[in-house]
């Protein structure tokens, strides 16, 4: 897939206005799973940036369309009980916390009831249980892997920070507060290391995964950075005792390693080690959370097989093959899977075998297909899993567990499983993202009396 160009900016553009006026008081109703005030104008579904539930909002039009219009706040008339401070200064011009202005509890339950209520216009679906959010132990300091652009302008300055809103140009941001301290700690010294230096340019984004043991670092390049450069990175990466490797043209190098990553879940006493670019959960202890949920929901057995979908490095795996007979875990990136067994040999677990397989284009005589399994796990990419689940009809599962990140993708599949026989049975949400309008649904499917 192609990136878009990260480019350096000034000060974030004002949105080019839009011909048509709006009216000068508009009453906002609900909240937009893209985390935007939903108003409607003469019938019309009008989405706001910037508003919320219940204010009264005077805003500029930014974009019309046939079926809605897009729209800015210019001035809150009528705050919302639930509006607060934003807790970063950059609130509103980068592009990652969307929502730091809408009080964090009150967050979660508008996020979930947006959810429900697309499920039940979209696919007519009524979950049986409602289970309280899974929330987020801290809503500051939680994110531990994240990508950070790097650029330089035409004056030599320094740019470490996140795309701005809405656009490709980074912003500079010294500190992120959502971010762990070793993360914060790492960008703050590599920004007093490099600064000063020229062919900054090279280099492009700083990919960082903080585990539990140390800070685990790869920074991209166009090409091979100066000597100056790469002599500056390893002397930081020592210094701090941080994992750091470079990578450009194809080429990979490590400038210095100290141990593998890895993280621990201690209800579980389970080790993972992981790579830099390995997908992990962002938020600890949403994670540990989310693993004890879907332990709770499922009901495994001793005697039972499970078989677990975008397995990934063993997030749910390791822990539910501690509880079950037999673990089938499915993944199709090769890196991963190795990393699933690599994980299951660490924690002397012998009852899980990992598969390599394209879940995005399975049919019937997939191998793993042809067995019967008591219990299902589904923690599909944004994408969902719509081709997959028809062929998960006569498996003989008792409990299908569907992990969402996506809410449409939810909704979407949940209509696909109700049409093949299953029912909703549990649902609830967790709070992966605090601040944002990123959500994680959890649903349980059981089959139909």
């Amino acid at each position: 897939m192609r990136r878009r160009t990260v480019r350096y900016g000034g000060p974030k553009k004002s949105p080019s206005k839009v011909n048509i006026s709006l009216p000068e008081n508009i009453q906002v109703e609900s909240l937009s799973l893209e985390g935007r005030g939903v108003a409607r104008i003469d019938g019309k579904t009008l989405f706001i940036s910037g508003a919320l539930p219940e204010e009264t909002v005077n805003a500029t039009l930014t974009k019309p369309g046939k079926r809605f219009d897009e729209a800015i706040v210019n001035e809150i008339k009528s705050p919302s009980k639930h509006r607060i401070q934003p807790s970063c200064a950059f609130a509103g011009e980068c592009g990652g916390c969307d929502l730091q202005h809408l009080n964090p509890n009150c967050a979660v339950e508008m996020k979930r009831d947006q959810i429900l209520n697309t499920l039940k216009r979209q696919s007519h679906l009524e979950p049986g249980l409602i289970a309280p959010p899974i929330v987020s132990e801290h809503r500051l300091n939680y994110r531990r892997s994240t990508r950070v652009g790097i650029n330089q302008r035409d004056n030599g300055e320094l740019i470490i920070g996140f795309r701005r809103s809405e656009s490709n140009k980074l912003i500079d941001i010294p500190s992120c507060p959502v971010l762990t301290n070793r993360c914060n700690a790492f960008l703050g010294a590599l920004r007093d290391s490099l600064n000063g230096q020229d062919k900054l340019k090279t280099l492009t984004h700083i990919s960082l995964s903080d585990g539990d043991n140390l800070l685990a670092v790869e920074i991209r390049a166009k090409k091979r950075p100066s000597d100056e450069i790469m002599h500056t990175l390893t002397s930081l990466a020592v210094d701090m005792e941080v994992n750091l490797r470079v990578c450009f043209n194809d080429q990979t190098v490590a400038l210095n390693s100290v141990e593998e990553p890895e993280f621990i879940n201690r209800q579980r006493d389970i080790r993972y080690q992981f790579d830099t670019n390995d997908f992990i959960q962002v938020n600890a202890s949403v994670n540990e959370a989310l693993i004890e949920c879907a332990i709770e929901w499922l009901e495994p057995k001793q005697e039972d097989r499970l078989l677990d979908l975008f397995s990934g490095l063993g997030n749910f795996s390791l822990p539910l093959a501690r509880l079950t007979k037999e673990v089938i875990a499915v993944e199709g990136v090769s890196n991963m899977v190795k990393r699933s067994q690599a994980n299951a040999a660490l924690n002397a677990i012998n009852n899980l075998t990992s598969i390599k397989s394209d879940l995005s284009n399975v049919d019937n005589e997939t191998a793993w297909l042809k067995s019967q399994y008591d219990l299902i796990l589904l923690d599909p990419p944004r994408s969902g899993a719509a081709d997959l689940i028809p062929h998960l009809k006569n498996l003989g599962a008792r409990a299908i567990l569907y992990i969402a990140c996506d809410p449409m993708s939810l909704v979407r599949d949940s209509k696909i499983l109700s049409d093949l026989g299953f029912s909703m049975t549990r649902f609830t949400v967790a709070d992966m993202f605090p601040q944002t309008h990123h959500i994680e649904s959890i649903a349980l499917f059981e089959p139909k009396p």
